[in-house]
């Protein structure tokens, strides 16, 4: 039996002696279509491509051998991705017996919403992370990134790099932000002395320091430590080995410890 997942790994079932088998069936570009019924196209060219003989011919025994094994679908939570795994294994994969929604992706989001609640919260982020903010200008500014880089601690190049598709990634320029808080600002004053007042890095830097508080710089803090229990998780769940009788318990720790950063901490913030 194989299990499929959607980025077009597979995992192919053990053997007599107890090993699994596991790749990259393929990739395609999607181009300009998109949707279920795209997707599921993709899924099927790849199959049949791996399936081709050195003449070009399609093995279609193979293909049809490969389909009937598929057991198990697994996808993002988006709506179309779910939406194909339904009608692949209504067509393509008629023996697919379970279609799942893949928990890393599951897993690097479960911060975006709390935070995207909180409007304070949400600045906070925006502010050094996700945002227009004069912290992405540092990042995709070739020469800001070396300014910042010199002023870090020993002269070691630090970037503020994020993948905004991926919500989990905003730990990284938190983190870094906050560690290098000193060449940070230190950055910021250099742009505000080296730039012209028209220029819009000076116009970003000028509203940062306007702006920016010592609660924000608490609060970016606090949402670092929280950004890196995100982390541990997802990682926990991205283990090709990882064993299922253990998720209850890594969610359970993964409440008690963000329920102790924000519920305990939070009495101490608001005596502050």
């Amino acid at each position: 039996m194989f299990s499929l997942l959607c980025d077009s790994r597979f995992s192919l079932g053990c053997t007599s002696d107890l090993t699994v088998r596991t790749g990259l069936l393929g990739y395609r570009n999607l181009g300009t279509t998109s949707g279920a019924q795209a997707l599921n196209s993709v899924v099927e060219q790849e199959i049949r491509e791996l399936c081709m003989d050195f003449d070009g011919s399609t093995q279609e025994h193979l293909v049809k051998s490969i389909c009937s094994k598929v057991a198990l679908f697994v996808a993002d939570g988006a709506a179309d991705e779910q939406l194909a795994g339904r009608l692949a294994s209504q067509s393509l994969f008629k023996n697919c017996k379970l279609v799942r929604r893949d928990k890393t992706h599951a897993a690097m989001s479960v911060l975006e919403r709390p935070w995207s609640a909180c409007a304070e919260l949400k600045s906070v982020v925006d502010k050094f992370a996700l945002g227009h903010s004069i912290v992405q200008k540092i990042h995709y500014s070739p020469q800001l990134q070396e300014v910042f880089g010199s002023f870090c601690d020993r002269g070691k190049p630090h970037n503020l790099s994020i993948a905004k598709q991926r919500f989990a990634s905003v730990s990284k320029p938190l983190q870094r932000a906050m560690m290098h808080l000193d060449a940070l600002l230190s950055t910021v004053v250099w742009v505000l002395i080296h730039r012209n007042p028209g220029k819009e890095e000076h116009i970003l830097a000028t509203k940062f320091l306007e702006e920016v508080s010592e609660r924000e710089i608490l609060l970016a803090s606090m949402l670092a430590d929280l950004a890196d229990e995100g982390i541990r998780m997802v990682r926990y769940f991205d283990a090709t080995d990882f064993d299922i009788s253990w998720h209850a318990w890594e969610l359970r720790m993964f409440m008690s410890r963000t329920h102790l950063l924000v519920n305990e901490a939070r009495r101490i913030f608001i005596r502050l």
